[in-house]
């Protein structure tokens, strides 16, 4: 078993492609913004004295990431809701915008506050939705089992990357994104 982000889990499991074959339809922008702070404080390191106070602080962080990641969560829900019943009012971008922002937060928050198979989950959900062409019943059902599973993590309190469980249920999920797009070129192809 090597790295859980970059090698493989499971020898018997065939490596799936980070967007599942599938042509990127959407990405993020980036904007390049100037960095006034480190214009005046100049360039260097750090004395070594502070970066292990940082780290202490971030060892030691007391915060309470659940109620952030149930918030996020109720988010994500409330997005996949409007999916179901909003789909004839809202064009298939605007929806998606409104999966992928808690999605982000539960990726970028994850790991920092010891979940760092929220961050991979949710990695996962965010490139689901970036290949999507449309959000018909399937997908909705693909999203629908990433809730599950990060409610499972949340609830469960499973820190950490969550042993082979937590690489069972992250394998799980990468599969349903690839049947669901296997599908659609057979359905579509």
């Amino acid at each position: 078993m090597a790295d859980f982000f970059g090698g493989k889990l499971n020898k018997k499991t065939k490596k799936i492609d980070p967007f599942f074959e599938q042509k990127r339809k959407r990405s993020a922008e980036f904007i390049p913004v100037p960095n006034d702070l480190k214009d005046k404080v100049g360039t260097g390191g750090l004395d070594q004295t502070i970066i292990e106070r940082a780290q202490a602080i971030i060892d030691n962080n007391s915060f309470d990431f659940t109620p952030e990641a149930q918030r996020q969560l109720s988010a994500l829900r409330e997005g996949i809701r409007m999916c179901q019943t909003q789909r004839d009012r809202f064009d298939t971008d605007g929806l998606i915008a409104i999966i992928a922002q808690p999605a982000m937060q539960l990726k970028a928050n994850g790991t920092t506050f010891g979940f760092p198979i929220v961050t991979k989950i949710s990695d996962l959900l965010i490139r689901f939705i970036e290949v999507l062409n449309e959000i018909d019943d399937d997908a909705i059902n693909v999203m629908s089992g990433f809730i599950t599973a990060l409610n499972a993590v949340i609830v469960g309190q499973i820190k950490g990357y969550g042993g082979k469980e937590g690489a069972g249920l992250y394998d799980a999920l990468e599969q349903a994104c690839q049947r669901y797009f296997d599908k659609q070129k057979t359905t579509k192809g």
